[in-house]
């Protein structure tokens, strides 16, 4: 205690230095809560606004850019003719490609409307300097446009070739199959590959068999100059095989490919035949078309050594990598009276990948059918059929898959002994099929799934139209002579182009 302090008297602190420290404490402390309260409700304000913003619609503005749409002008239709039947200068035709031509084919075309300009190619490998012919409707005016079509026939018979072929004129491809034909002793066949574009066609060939693909390295690379023809004996590509498959393929220009096959037993020639394109690999392959004359003499004609190919016999390939299931239907085509089809004969086999198949179906008798194939695995076919003639002349016919048509076709029906019209229809619903000709209209009822025949006239052309989709071939029979083509589709009308700028 001081002097100055009296007794009982504490020393007291300045105010400064004992409560205002604990005033600033409590304040700063509401302060801060006062704060975040007012965050807090801040971010609840926000939230709810950002949610009503989601709720409202909200005004857009879109930008298109400018476009034009433009429909190209139609092109001229074109379809090449596989031009006259051939052979190879040695009477086998093995180790050879100089091939001369034996007469020249009748022609048959017209077009629903126009004139049909009709030119030979510039060029072939023909030795006797003939060459095929290409028919060109020049293009019509915008809507459906007119149909072009066209077919050839020659007989023929000399000491190397004997017989009837067919064949329909058809639009170039880059890229078909041809199923049929034989390099075995005695059977030749030729690798017709024809360019009408004006641009080079560089083709590859990837040929199968019944023991695969076949290694041919000179079958890459073949230069189809624009305007002509190549003619290939098949021989030199894959000699000694039974049952050839073809797969032509083309880039820079596009090419009409076909097959030739004749057959020679010893010194007597035994028919021949234009192999048309098959339809492409699918799971449904339909042949209509398949006419059988004179059976009982053709069996027993191919009892005897040497004649085992008049045979009546389905080829299949499945090109994939997979084997696969397939289902053969064989149903015997309506007469076109309304007279009902017998009930099909059907079996089934297992396909190996990438090897030829050739099956007999000498279970038939006389009469006219549609053979169809259903695989796991899309696949090719064709159907080989022959006759025997009263006359004793042999001949034969390698049938194709039909391609669908859809709408309408066109169709010209070269000369020939017979000659029929079979009209496939695929669908589940019945088609009522309007057939106009020269002598008028008639209308012909398909029933679903079914094939109706009609007799034709040799020479004539028939429009069809009132259908959705149909299969259509053409047929010809007559005393040891056979052939029969399918009708490819018209060409596809241009489609408007969205330009945008």
């Amino acid at each position: 205690m001081t002097d100055e302090q009296t007794p009982g008297q504490e020393k007291r602190q300045p105010a400064a230095e004992t409560g205002a420290p604990r005033v600033r404490r409590g304040r700063r402390a509401a302060m801060a809560g006062i704060r975040a309260g007012v965050a807090t409700v801040g971010l609840a304000l926000a939230a709810a606004l950002i949610g009503a913003a989601s709720l409202l619609s909200l005004p857009e503005a879109r930008l298109s850019p400018p476009s034009t749409a433009i429909t190209p002008v139609p092109a001229a239709q074109e379809r090449l003719c596989p031009g006259p039947l051939l052979t190879l200068d040695d009477s086998v035709g093995a180790d050879s490609s100089t091939v001369r031509s034996h007469g020249s084919p009748k022609l048959s075309y017209s077009a629903t409307a126009g004139e049909v300009q009709k030119d030979e190619l510039k060029e072939s490998d023909d030795k006797e300097g003939r060459a095929p012919v290409l028919l060109t409707l020049p293009a019509g005016g915008p809507g459906e446009g007119p149909l072009l079509a066209g077919s050839q026939s020659q007989q023929t018979k000399t000491k190397a070739l004997s017989g009837f072929a067919a064949a329909d004129c058809a639009g170039p491809s880059s890229d078909s199959w041809l199923v049929g034909g034989a390099t075995t002793t005695g059977r030749t066949t030729l690798v017709l590959l024809s360019n009408p574009t004006d641009v080079s066609a560089t083709v590859r060939l990837t040929i199968y068999s019944e023991n695969g693909i076949v290694a041919a390295a000179a079958a890459e690379g073949i230069v189809v100059a624009a305007g002509s023809q190549r003619i290939l004996p098949l021989s030199g590509f894959a000699p000694g095989i039974a049952s050839p498959v073809v797969h032509v393929e083309s880039s820079g220009g596009q090419v009409v490919a076909s097959l030739e096959q004749s057959v020679i037993r010893t010194l007597t020639p035994g028919g021949v035949d234009l192999v048309d394109a098959t339809s492409a690999p699918a799971a449904v392959t339909t042949i209509p078309g398949v006419v059988l004359r004179n059976t009982q003499a053709r069996l027993t004609q191919a009892s005897e050594p040497g004649y085992q190919d008049l045979q009546t016999v389905l080829r299949i390939l499945a090109p994939g990598k997979a084997d696969s299931e397939a289902t053969v239907s064989i149903g015997t085509e309506a007469g076109g009276d309304g007279g009902a089809a017998a009930e099909p004969v059907t079996f089934s086999l297992t396909l190996t990948a990438g090897r030829v198949t050739d099956i007999p179906i000498d279970m038939l008798g006389d009469g006219d059918y549609t053979v169809t194939v259903t695989s796991k695995e899309p696949a090719v076919a064709a159907v080989r059929i022959s006759t025997v003639g009263d006359s004793g002349a042999i001949d034969f016919a390698w049938l194709a898959g039909a391609p669908t048509l859809t709408d309408r076709a066109h169709i010209a029906v070269a000369d020939g002994p017979s000659p029929r019209l079979h009209l496939a229809n695929p669908t589940d619903v019945a088609a009522t099929v309007s057939v106009a000709r020269a002598q008028g209209t008639s209308e012909v009822t398909v029933p679903a799934r079914s094939t109706v025949a009609i007799a034709a006239v040799a020479g004539g052309h028939y429009t069809l139209s009132g259908f959705a989709e149909l299969l259509v071939a053409v047929s010809y029979a007559g005393d040891g002579a056979l052939a029969g083509f399918v009708v490819h589709p018209p060409a596809a009308a241009p489609t408007p182009v969205v330009v945008y700028r």
